[in-house]
C-alpha cells in the first residue's frame, strides 16, 4: 500500500472527520508505507512491526501516550526505537537492516529504557560487525538472544576468544543468571565465544549453519544447566568433545546435516561417542 497516507472516520451527521481509534487492535504491521504520516490510537496494541516507514509516522507514533500494552516490536531500523515506548517492551527484533555496522554508540541511547526486555533477535543484518559497548547494561532481564545471518560478525579476536570477552564483547558474565536460550545462525566463525562459559543458566543452545565451525569447545561442560543442544547444517563439524558427558542436565541432543559427523559412530552401543551420550534421554544424529 505504497500510496496509503492515513485513515479517518467520518461522522455522517455533521460530516466531521475524527482521528482513527482502534479500540481492540492488538497487532499492527506496517510495511513499505512510505507515505503514511499518522499513527492511529490503539490502546490495546501489543505487537508492532515497522519496516520502511517515514519520519512523519514516527513523529506521530512518538506522541502516542496510550501504548501501555506494547510488548513486542519488530523493526528494520534501530532508530525507530527512539519513537517507540520501551519501558514495558519484552521482545525486540531488528531485521534486514543492511546499513547497520555497529550498535556500540547507537545502542547505548536506544536500549537505555529497555529494562523489561526478555528476548532480543538480530536477523539478516549483513553489515553488522560489532556488538561491543555498554548498551547491554540495561538488559539484565534478557532470557533469549538470537543472532541470525549477521554475516560480518566474527566470533574471533579481542572481545570473543579472550578472557576479557565479557568486558569487550557481549557481556556473557553479566547475562549468566538471566539468559536461557541462545541461537547462532549462519555466523562467520570457527569458534564459539569463550565468554559463553559463564552462561551457567543457559538451557537451550542452537547452532544453525555454522559452516566454519569444526568442533565444540571443551568448556561446553561449563553450561551446567543446558537441557537442549541443537546443531544443524554445520558442514565442517567433525566431532563432539568428550566433555559432553559432563552436561548432566542435557535431555535432547539433535545433530542434523553435518556430513563429517558419521552417524554410525553414535549408533555403536560400545563406541566412545555413544558412551559419552548415554545419559541423554533423546539423541537424534543424522549426517545428512
Amino acid at each position: 500500500m505504497n500510496d496509503l497516507k492515513g485513515w479517518w472516520k467520518r461522522e455522517e451527521a455533521n460530516c466531521n472527520v475524527w482521528p482513527p481509534y482502534f479500540s481492540k487492535l492488538s497487532e499492527f504491521n506496517v510495511f513499505n508505507c512510505d507515505k503514511l504520516t499518522s499513527f492511529p490510537t490503539c490502546p490495546k496494541l501489543e505487537k508492532l512491526t515497522l519496516c520502511s516507514v517515514n519520519e512523519e509516522l514516527l513523529t506521530s507514533l512518538s506522541k502516542e501516550e496510550g501504548l501501555i500494552k506494547l510488548r513486542d516490536v519488530r523493526i528494520d531500523n534501530p532508530d525507530y526505537l527512539k519513537s517507540v515506548p520501551t519501558k514495558s517492551l519484552t521482545s525486540l527484533c531488528i531485521v534486514h537492516c543492511s546499513e547497520l555496522e555497529s550498535l556500540s554508540e547507537l545502542g547505548e541511547t536506544l536500549f537505555k529504557g529497555c529494562f523489561s526486555l526478555k528476548s532480543l533477535s538480530i536477523e539478516c543484518c549483513r553489515s553488522l560487525r560489532s556488538l561491543n559497548g555498554g548498551w547491554w547494561k540495561p538488559l539484565a532481564t534478557l532470557e533469549s538472544l538470537r543472532l541470525c545471518s549477521v554475516g560480518q560478525l566474527a566470533f574471533s579476536g579481542r572481545g570473543w576468544d579472550t578472557d576479557d570477552s565479557d568486558n569487550d564483547g557481549i557481556p556473557w558474565r553479566f547475562l549468566d543468571r538471566s539468559l536461557r536460550s541462545l541461537e547462532f545462525t549462519d555466523p562467520k566463525t570457527k569458534i564459539l565465544p569463550k565468554g559463553m562459559r559463564y552462561l551457567t543458566s543457559l538451557q537451550n543452545l542452537e547452532l544453525l549453519g555454522c559452516n566454519d565451525l569444526e568442533c565444540l569447545p571443551e568448556w561446553i561442560s561449563c553450561l551446567s544447566s543446558l537441557r537442549s543442544l541443537r546443531i544443524n547444517s554445520c558442514e565442517k563439524l567433525k566431532l563432539l568433545p568428550g566433555h559432553v558427558r559432563d552436561l548432566t542436565s542435557l535431555q535432547l541432543l539433535q545433530v542434523w546435516n553435518c556430513p563429517l559427523l558419521v552417524a554410525e559412530r553414535f549408533q555403536d552401543p560400545d563406541g566412545d561417542d555413544r558412551l559419552n551420550l548415554q545419559h541423554i534421554s533423546a539423541v537424534d544424529v543424522e549426517a545428512y
